[in-house]
């Protein structure tokens, strides 16, 4: 079988200039000093707010083009409603750093991955999708299941390396697997903790990870299935490639393997929290960095662990955390100057006067602000970030439980059809189509459907109580 390529898709060069190096080094000096921050208590924000300024500004020359734009235009406005709003120097610092947290979460989730590519995993995924290949149905599960997984461990680096595994190598030029592709991914934006939208509502809306977690991960898998219920399959083609073989013994044990280590993860997240009072900012990063290392020394893998840490991800992952630190640190901006402005106090109650009131009304215009805008060209986690930071559930009438659910089901969806979002970029890129083709045109009639689907049954959970 020839050698996968992990997490990326074009190779990085070994040997960066000096200013490469820089921006690794404050990328992930951000990220540390931020987890240092939160499981301390420590006084880091005088540090941080400033370092947050010099990483972003390192960043952003070398960000994508649509990023860029999304950034300066966020400083633009952010920095308009702090002028107006006469607000000191203090306050325009703190902008870029808060963030910081979910910074730490997002820089420091591609460790959990690691052990993937030298563990015999993804061998043991490729066996197996090949068992499927000229099945169409079945192969579609396997794609989507694939990537919901991986893409709960890796992010968005899960696509390429799913893709090779089952597109290139079908090599039939139907879209519909990497459409299946990109909604398994999507959905584990509903549920995963590792990633940017459930963390964010834990922190906005004050909830611990146990009261959304649940429901959000059988939202996630009814989105799913409803998403592959749409891909309808085209017949059997004779002589098609199919490895009728059973799956062989060591590839069983490694999927079974990983799957219970992937379980195993979620329930210490979940222990941790509720045992340790720390919030999901904290565990996730900490867990990261210590739960991979742990997986390698049962491995007996514990050199090729360290070889990944310092050229996979200190080269690699690091380089190509330039978009989200620019993202990220420029929508924490803009979140404080919405709110130093007060402008915070009128988008409640917009989306209390536009949806008269009812938890219905209020979870349909939630999500038409937040697909809308998107559409419009916001970046998805800017639409996500301002929605959470401004609205409270409280003052709307509805839990904060069902509002969360409501937002990650959204958010999910929205990255599946805005060509904005980093997911359609790197589909667009892999596949060679353009964002408006791997965006809405595979995912519009699929994707506002079940959005109102879960609206209604989230409506319907809550009149018994959530």
């Amino acid at each position: 079988m020839a050698k996968l390529v992990y997490y990326h898709i074009k190779p990085l060069p070994v040997t960066p200039g000096w200013l490469d190096t820089s921006r690794r080094f404050a990328v992930l000096a951000l990220a540390l000093l931020g987890l240092a921050g939160s499981l301390f208590d420590l006084p880091v924000r005088s540090v941080i707010n400033p370092l947050a300024l010099v990483t972003m500004l390192l960043c952003m020359p070398v960000a994508a083009k649509a990023t860029r734009y999304t950034g300066v235009a966020l400083l633009g406005v952010g920095s308009i409603l702090l002028f107006i709003s006469g607000a000191g120097w203090q306050v325009w610092l703190s902008g870029f750093g808060e963030n910081r947290a979910l910074l730490s979460l997002i820089i420091l989730v591609p460790l959990l991955g690691l052990p993937l590519s030298y563990g015999g995993y993804l061998e043991a995924i490729d066996a197996f999708s090949r068992r499927y290949m000229a099945a169409e149905r079945p192969l579609m599960g396997v794609a989507m299941a694939s990537t919901h997984f991986l893409g709960s461990l890796l992010n968005v680096g899960a696509l390429p390396i799913i893709y090779q595994m089952l597109v290139q190598r079908r090599g039939d030029g139907d879209p519909r697997l990497a459409m299946a592709l990109a909604r398994g991914y999507s959905t584990a934006v509903v549920w995963s903790p590792n990633m940017a939208a459930i963390p964010l509502i834990i922190h906005y809306f004050d909830v611990k990870y146990w009261e959304i977690g649940p429901v959000a991960f059988i939202m996630a898998v009814l989105i799913s299935l409803f998403g592959m219920v749409t891909l309808r399959p085209r017949p059997r083609q004779p002589g098609e490639d199919q490895d009728d073989m059973p799956l062989d013994r060591g590839s069983r044990r490694k999927l079974l393997e990983l799957v219970t280590v992937g379980a195993a993860l979620i329930a210490f997240l979940l222990v941790l929290e509720g045992q340790t009072g720390l919030s999901i900012f904290s565990i996730v990063p900490l867990v990261s960095i210590l739960f991979p290392l742990c997986w390698s020394l049962y491995l007996g893998k514990l050199a090729e662990w360290r070889q990944a840490v310092r050229s996979e991800y200190g080269i690699n992952i690091l380089t190509r955390m330039k978009n989200e630190v620019v993202l990220f640190t420029c929508a924490g901006f803009l979140a404080v100057a919405v709110k130093s402005s007060g402008l915070d106090g009128y988008i409640p109650l917009l989306v209390h006067t536009l949806s008269g009131g009812n938890a219905l009304g209020i979870s349909l215009v939630v999500a038409a602000l937040v697909l809308g805008i998107s559409l419009l060209g916001v970046h998805p986690i800017v639409t996500g970030v301002a929605v959470l930071a401004t609205l409270d559930p409280v003052v709307l009438g509805v839990s904060p439980r069902f509002l969360g659910v409501v937002v990650a089901c959204t958010w999910a969806v929205t990255i599946n059809i805005t060509p904005f979002s980093a997911t359609n970029v790197m589909m667009s890129g892999i596949t060679g189509r353009s964002p408006l083709e791997v965006g809405p045109r595979w995912h519009l009639k699929y994707g506002v459907p079940a959005l109102l689907m879960v609206i209604l049954l989230l409506n319907g959970l809550r009149l018994v109580g959530y």
